[in-house]
């Protein structure tokens, strides 16, 4: 007896549940799965920063400067040094130029050393300070954000100081520009 009832109970509770489980309307809600891809950014340079050829002061530093917002020449803006820019020993300034390609409308930062870099001929060095400004004079603070396109010029130019007296040669370093997505 107790085995029928037990058989029934199992028998009531199961035809509820079936009806239970039929009485129910199906339910759904539907999503979108998005992906956005962005082209590499790549960086390439096209002509490196050159100061030009210096003279100078045996008793005072002399600052050379070429500004990279108007892609301009060197000038000396501080001290007493002299730029050569005609004759046999004459010298072209410029700055840095590089291209940075990626997909369009988006952010990205750019980066350069902020320490100064040290110019070196052997054991002979002179401290550059970098400076960037994008093409159209927008001017970039480092690690600061512009609007991408598909071809972005960054321009380059710094800051050098020459001792005074410092030895004659060709003093050379080089430096990275890092740009990167947002």
């Amino acid at each position: 007896m107790k085995t029928l009832k037990t058989l029934l109970l199992v028998a009531v509770v199961s035809a509820l549940t079936m009806t239970n489980a039929n009485a129910q309307a199906d339910a759904s809600a539907e999503a979108t799965a998005t992906a956005t891809i962005l082209q590499d950014l790549t960086v390439t340079k096209n002509q490196d920063l050159d100061f030009g050829v210096v003279v100078p002061s045996s008793t005072v530093p002399t600052v050379v400067t070429v500004l990279p917002a108007d892609a301009s020449v060197a000038t000396i803006t501080s001290g007493l040094g002299t730029l050569i820019s005609a004759g046999d020993n004459a010298g072209t300034s410029s700055v840095a130029k590089f291209t940075v390609n990626g997909s369009g409308t988006t952010i990205y930062t750019l980066t350069l050393p902020t320490d100064p870099i040290q110019l070196s001929n052997g054991s002979e060095t002179m401290p550059c300070t970098l400076t960037s400004s994008a093409l159209l004079g927008v001017n970039i603070t480092l690690g600061g954000l512009i609007t991408a396109s598909v071809n972005d010029e960054v321009f380059v130019g710094g800051v050098l100081t020459v001792g005074a007296g410092q030895a004659s040669g060709v003093y050379t370093q080089t430096f990275d520009l890092e740009v990167n997505y947002l």
